[in-house]
């Protein structure tokens, strides 16, 4: 039902049911997860997403959902966590990691096409394989894909593989 004596068991059921002026406390646990995010908040009523108490949350992507650049999400880059077109949206106090095989997301948040007032605060990234961030970077022929007012602090990102790793991509 998605209260603390009875969770949900995805990420993705809570994204799906939040509205702004919710908050979305998410208990400790591995989640292997390409959560697409379908809401946005509003001015003054952020949709926030975190980490329960002080419990360690990892999100992870799934081994072989990811065949490569543009794969899973046509016409924006994939993300663990995909806010494309959204707003007013907090990210708190999450640990990312890669999967390993190399098959991952382009990013570990994408926020494209529009997406605005996002603030991702307070998350560590782990052996990620692409970019920490996209912000607005992917821009097919006619089509604006900005975003703005991204708000990136207090993250930690630390032993990136891979041939390169961008901390954020923007354009």
């Amino acid at each position: 039902s998605g209260t603390e004596v009875s969770p949900w068991l995805t990420i993705q059921k809570a994204a799906n049911a939040a509205v702004g002026g919710n908050t979305v406390c998410v208990k400790a646990g591995t989640y292997t997860e390409h959560i697409i995010f379908p809401n946005s908040g509003s001015s003054g009523n952020y949709i926030t997403f975190q980490k329960y108490s002080s419990d360690v949350v990892t999100i992870k992507p799934p081994v072989n959902t990811y065949l490569g650049w543009n794969q899973v999400s046509p016409n924006h880059h994939s993300g663990n966590f995909e806010m494309t077109g959204k707003a007013y949206i907090k990210i708190k106090g999450f640990k990312f990691v890669g999967n390993g095989s190399g098959a991952v997301p382009d990013a570990v948040i994408s926020v494209e096409q529009g997406a605005n007032n996002i603030i991702i605060d307070g998350n560590s990234m782990d052996d990620i394989w692409t970019s920490a961030v996209i912000a607005g970077y992917f821009k097919p022929s006619g089509q604006s894909y900005a975003a703005w007012d991204i708000i990136f602090t207090n993250n930690y990102v630390r032993r990136p593989n891979g041939d390169w790793v961008e901390l954020m991509s923007y354009d």
